[in-house]
């Protein structure tokens, strides 16, 4: 895919001793162990004095959940996030996070350490939401976000990476909503898909350049959020992949509706990639592509 996205060589969780930042661990190590790679944790203090007694906290957790890592450790710093991001990023790690989520006007707060790190870090997060269940062990399918924009395809690297490590099935979706504000009209009229997403997906597809079955889906709604939540409900083992806009509102660093919608709702781990302007245009829009070649389901692209 000509990106390093993808490359872990491990899984870190950050810990704080809530029960809300545990429930990442067991979806962590079942993406750690999909993939082969050891599990880390991470513990944040703001001053030296706590480490000791976070560490302790962070050892009971463990034990608690009979969860086995390759290593954790507690660090003092005035920021989680800065932490966070900078030991992700100098060990080559996945961050794995757990967040609440709630309603905001034009997007969806999920909790400043999240949202600060997904905003920070060039490499995507995978943030379990407050509905999320604990799942399977196995990663077995990847849906991958897409609307037609070169930012929301800046995903597909690293969800394409994910798959091939976990051997996974990757299913591209698209939403197509309304032509028409006139939302209550649309789901009774007999308006087509445009045949050019299909086409668009087609085309996407074959980029991809992987071994792993990759399929698509065109669905015609009102919400994307809600018919991606409802798509991955029958799906065990499903991880989400998109980009998401995170932005300053309100006084707080907020995800997009869309992204902020299923991270909050999806009953599985969502794997979200901030959208910048740079990775966004260093991206080829698939819309204008002269390709012709149209994949099936079952087809095998050559790796890369």
């Amino acid at each position: 895919m000509g990106s390093d996205l993808g490359s872990w060589r491990g899984v870190l969780v950050p810990l704080d001793g809530s029960e809300t930042a545990a429930r990442a661990l067991h979806p962590g190590n079942a993406l750690a162990s999909s993939m082969g790679v050891p599990l880390y944790t991470i513990g944040v203090v703001d001053q030296t004095a706590g480490v000791e007694s976070a560490e302790r906290r962070m050892r009971k957790q463990l034990d608690d959940l009979s969860i086995q890592t390759a290593g954790g450790h507690v660090v003092a710093d005035a920021s989680a996030i800065h932490a966070i991001g900078v030991d992700a990023t100098s060990r080559g790690l996945l961050v794995c996070m757990a967040s609440h989520g709630h309603g905001r006007i034009a997007g969806v707060v999920l909790g400043s350490v999240a949202t600060g790190v997904v905003s920070q870090l060039d490499e995507p997060v995978v943030v379990i939401g407050p509905k999320a269940t604990q799942g399977e062990d196995q990663v077995r399918l990847v849906y991958v976000c897409v609307d037609g924009s070169p930012a929301t395809e800046a995903i597909l690297p690293a969800a394409v990476a994910l798959a091939e490590r976990t051997d996974a099935t990757i299913r591209l979706v698209s939403v197509v909503r309304p032509t028409t504000t006139v939302f209550d009209l649309f789901e009774d009229s007999a308006e087509p898909v445009p045949a050019d997403r299909y086409s668009y997906l087609a085309q996407l597809a074959a980029s991809s350049q992987t071994e792993q079955t990759v399929n698509h889906q065109v669905i015609k709604a009102r919400s994307v959020a809600s018919t991606i939540i409802d798509l991955v409900r029958s799906e065990p083992g499903a991880v989400v992949a998109l980009t998401s806009h995170a932005r300053h509102g309100l006084g707080q660093l907020m995800l997009g509706s869309v992204a902020g919608r299923i991270v909050s709702d999806s009953p599985f781990p969502v794997m979200l990639l901030h959208s910048r302007e740079q990775t966004a245009n260093s991206q080829r829009s698939l819309r204008t592509s002269p390709s012709n070649k149209t994949p099936r389901s079952s087809d095998k692209k050559a790796r890369r």
